[in-house]
């Protein structure tokens, strides 16, 4: 089943208002969300985000490698299927999914803004917190599941009356907008959202960008 549409907001004041306005819903989800757009990480690996992770020392790390996820898991079931179809040795096995796990690691510069998130996520946090941000729902430390997350933001876009689709995804866009607005070509989304071509990266900005809009625009009479 498809996931969710959503969009980026289309200018940074917005973006700002939108975060605002969850933070006043939930101060934990606000400052996920404003990490993410910061990182470019998808909601399934932001959320999982550790301190162990994210600081050293008591301070933010300056950089920081994250495996996503969602492309890990599909490149492990490329093999799997690879391995029931062939005969792998167990070394080859264990070297391919050395290899794949490499390419499915994001690396990532942590900005200071994106370092202020962690430090505040770390000052009110627990001496025994694992995740920065924890849902507090549950005995057992988990994070918000993404549906909680969506129905933050489909309170929030209701409230805003925005004119489109608002959902976790807005702000991993919102990372790819922000690059390209400020000079960053196809090649610097790319390695910031971690995508294995820009052909890839090509496909995913056309998912909320398109000059067609542009022109539409204006046409007057």
């Amino acid at each position: 089943m498809a996931g969710k549409v959503s969009y980026p907001p289309p200018t940074n004041e917005e973006l700002r208002s939108v975060l605002n306005a969850v933070a006043k819903k939930n101060v934990t989800l606000a400052r996920l969300f404003e990490l993410m757009v910061y990182t470019g990480l998808r909601y399934s690996d932001a959320s999982v985000l550790t301190f162990d992770q994210m600081m050293i020392n008591g301070v933010p790390r300056k950089k920081v490698s994250v495996v996503q996820s969602k492309t890990h898991g599909k490149r492990l079931h490329f093999l799997k299927v690879a391995c029931e179809k062939e005969d792998y040795a167990d070394d080859d096995i264990k070297r391919l999914k050395a290899k794949i796990k490499k390419k499915s690691t994001v690396n990532l510069a942590i900005s200071a803004q994106a370092a202020e998130v962690v430090t505040a996520c770390f000052e009110n946090a627990k001496e025994t917190r694992k995740f920065l941000f924890p849902s507090g729902r549950s005995r057992i430390e988990k994070p918000y599941s993404i549906r909680t997350a969506n129905h933050v933001l489909n309170q929030v876009a209701r409230e805003l009356k925005l004119d489109y689709p608002l959902g976790t995804h807005s702000f991993r866009k919102s990372t790819a907008r922000m690059i390209t607005e400020a000079g960053g070509t196809i090649y610097h989304v790319r390695d910031q959202l971690g995508q294995s071509s820009v052909q890839v990266t090509d496909s995913y900005m056309k998912t909320f960008t398109s000059e067609h809009d542009e022109f539409a625009k204006m046409i007057q009479f």
